[in-house]
């Protein structure tokens, strides 16, 4: 994951209800395992979830970006 930036989008092959694929299981437990902290889930949609880490100087940008990308402000 790019610290600062956008989160890119996570969700199903077929993107159609994504946002479920966050409890599908072991998801929730393999992101960690790759970006090695704790993170926030954000539902940007019923389609796709972003995440970002609960630390880092970046954590506030990012959520920011997310919001920005999905509601256009």
């Amino acid at each position: 994951m790019t610290r600062g930036r956008f989160s890119p989008p996570l969700s199903t092959v077929q993107a159609v209800n994504g946002a479920i694929a966050a409890f599908y299981p072991g998801v929730l437990e393999r992101i960690y395992r790759m970006i090695g902290e704790e993170y926030y889930v954000a539902f940007a949609s019923i389609y796709n979830f972003h995440i970002h880490p609960v630390s880092g100087k970046h954590r506030l940008k990012s959520m920011q970006n997310t919001w920005q990308a999905r509601t256009g402000s």
